[in-house]
């Protein structure tokens, strides 16, 4: 093993009001680490902190907090503090911190592109819109393959690996590529170019090598079949037949797009290898990179790719694990969904539940004004109820009333300029019920009988049009920042009744759309919340879910009555069958005096990183440590609890 200094790394954490702390010395171990399918790398640090220690126990590091970690007095890495783990076992604090790639991530986008090279998007998607945090962003590798695809609730990573997939697919030289983050901005560059000087040598600096060959997933035999089960196409591959017998893969190929001979043959599966190795090196290796490698014993001789990165400082001791591979490989992504270029078109978003192509209730808010005012979360419920884009009725409903100034909208709940038949204005009851009678008529009227653009209606519905057309698309780019058109408008109903039978997609019997639950719960973690009492982690739970539209499997604030309903349901899965979606409930038995059957306690899932058993769970709970709290945990467990199951929303 390599040897090192306490002054050969220093991590300063930065917390609020300028103060900062160096922990060098303090440390008891340091590990930095990669993933070729994670844009973020992750810092894991851990201190003792002795409670009759006076200079430590002053320490003000919270959630939150930036930390800066350097080697050789050169800054390698800057992130923020998402994870805070104390144990008064051994007084140690264990806090992980992510770069800005965690963001990337994490936060979801609304786009629709038509015609747009992939190396724009990434531009675009980088810079973000509305009221998205810009990302700096350095080396953006050229690819001009031409995209038009619509993005809802996909990643800002997903989407910009989706369009670099699409565009290596048709590149001749199909190169890969990957997003690398470089202190405070993104790079995306060419995978598997950079060759690192270093090489690993069994009789140098090499401590293990590890090389396993499978046949596990062999695939050699691909079926093509259509709608009914005929067999369209087959393909053999001789080669991986001299292997072991046939083993088949089955596809169902699609009325409408034959698949190609390069897909096709993308089906075969040979031999997976995998390989390892421990030693030490330095801070250069990193995934995606090139790397030499010598052994004898193994086998493990030439170049190789790093697909993980593991560097660990402890106890004086400098070691670097790495995970290789025989293949240049690239995180592939397929998120959005293709989109027709004909403005006119039905798009494929209205096949959706989200009819508004990921329109927010704080997109509405934002814009709403006069009686209004906050009714955002009512647009979505019942434009999704009608199957129509909430974002259009609502530019609608503010131009018919100033905004909600009118005195038909102060005084009659009327936003929507509706009319009896004997020509007087309608009055309701509400302001909900206004809103739904105004969406229920445009819905049934209109979009359902193929009225799908402004001009469309105006003959009708605004009597003579005037400035009509323009000024409610004034309103939706607004609302959206985009233009509207017939392809956003949705399919619409045919009955009130059939609209009413939407109403259990809204009310949590879909995984669509749960990013809103994630949303209320970083609102919460913002800003804090009135908390009841009792212990009201279940409390919170329900309430994410509530105010994101969505109903509870149960009503009840106790853990283990919260389990057994997603149980009796039929939506509880374990951690070793199911990867949780943003949304999704978890559920966790901690360790020691706890009088709880099942589960003592719970959160929302806002997110995942990382792959396979090494796969990171982030959520936001409420009631954690009496506040409501981001964490981070392994597929399993934490250091303090054990997860016990999943709740689908």
């Amino acid at each position: 093993m390599a040897v090192y200094k306490n002054n050969d790394i220093e991590l300063i954490v930065h917390i609020k009001n300028g103060k900062f702390y160096k922990l060098g010395k303090a440390l008891t171990t340091v590990t930095w680490s990669g993933d070729i399918k994670s844009p973020s790398r992750t810092l894991e640090f851990s201190l003792i902190q002795a409670v009759t220690d006076s200079k430590l126990e002053q320490l003000g590091i919270v959630e939150g907090s930036t930390c800066c970690f350097y080697v050789g007095g050169k800054e390698i890495y800057r992130g923020t503090i998402i994870d805070i783990d104390k144990s008064n076992t051994n007084n140690e604090i264990t806090m992980i911190a992510h770069d800005i790639g965690f963001l990337l991530a994490k936060d979801q986008v609304n786009y629709n592109f038509v015609d747009k090279t992939a190396q724009d998007i990434a531009k675009e998607v980088f810079k973000g819109k509305g009221n998205q945090t810009s990302l700096k962003y350095g080396t953006i590798a050229p690819a001009n393959t031409k995209i038009t695809k619509m993005f809802v609730g996909a990643t800002r990573y997903d989407t910009i690996m989706s369009v670099y997939t699409a565009h290596s697919k048709k590149d001749k030289d199909h190169k890969k590529y990957m997003i690398e983050v470089d202190i405070d901005k993104f790079n995306v560059i060419e995978k598997g170019v950079k060759k690192l000087r270093i090489m690993f040598n069994e009789s140098q600096n090499m401590s293990s090598a590890n090389y396993k060959v499978s046949l596990e997933n062999l695939v050699n035999r691909v079926v093509i079949v259509d709608e009914k089960g005929n067999t369209v196409k087959e393909e053999l591959n001789k080669e991986l037949r001299k292997l072991y017998q046939y083993i088949s893969k089955v596809i169902e190929q699609k009325k409408d797009k034959a698949l190609t001979d390069d897909e096709i043959k993308a089906e075969f599966n040979g031999p997976e290898k995998t390989c390892s190795l421990s030693g030490y090196g330095d801070i250069s290796c990193k995934c995606g990179y090139k790397v030499q490698v010598q052994d004898s014993f193994t086998g493990l001789i030439g170049e190789f790719y790093i697909d993980k990165d593991k560097h660990t400082w402890s106890g004086g001791k400098y070691e670097i694990d790495l995970e290789l591979n025989f293949d240049n490989i690239m995180d592939e992504k397929d998120a959005g969904k293709e989109e027709s270029k004909d403005d006119t078109a039905n798009s494929q978003a209205t096949s959706s539940r989200d009819w508004g192509h990921g329109v927010t209730k704080e997109q509405l808010d934002k814009v709403l004004g006069g009686k209004l005012a906050g009714m955002g979360a009512t647009f979505l419920k019942y434009a999704n109820m009608y199957k129509v884009n909430p974002a259009i009725v609502a530019a609608i409903s503010m131009h018919e009333t100033g905004n909600g100034t009118s005195r038909l909208a102060r005084e009659q709940n009327n936003f929507f300029g509706m009319r009896k038949k004997d020509g007087s204005w309608m009055k309701f009851s509400s302001p909900e019920e206004g809103i739904r009678r105004g969406i229920s008529n445009i819905a049934r009227n209109y979009v359902n009988k193929g009225k799908k653009s402004l001009n469309s209606m105006v003959g009708v519905y605004a009597e003579g049009g005037g400035n009509w057309v323009p000024e409610i698309s004034k309103f939706y780019n607004k609302i959206t920042g985009q233009n509207v058109s017939s392809a956003k408008w949705g399919t619409g109903v045919k009955t009130d009744a059939e609209a009413e039978a939407n109403v259990t997609t809204i009310n949590g019997t879909s995984s669509e759309g749960l990013s809103r639950v994630a949303e209320v719960a970083q609102k919460y973690l913002r800003n804090g919340i009135n908390k009841p009492s009792y212990a009201w982690c279940c409390w919170f739970a329900t309430k994410c879910l509530r105010e994101a539209g969505y109903t509870p499997v149960a009503n009840t604030n106790l853990c283990d009555d919260y389990y057994i309903a997603y149980k009796n349901a039929g939506r509880l899965k374990s951690p070793s069958e199911y990867t949780p979606k943003v949304g999704d409930t978890i559920f966790f038995y901690g360790s020691g005096g706890y009088s709880r059957k099942y589960t003592n306690h719970v959160g929302i899932v806002t997110g995942t990183s990382g792959s396979g058993e090494s796969i990171q769970i982030h959520t936001i709970e409420g009631n954690a440590n009496n506040r409501v709290a981001s964490r981070t945990y392994g597929k399993y467990r934490s250091s303090w609890s054990r997860i016990v199951g999943y709740g689908v929303n």
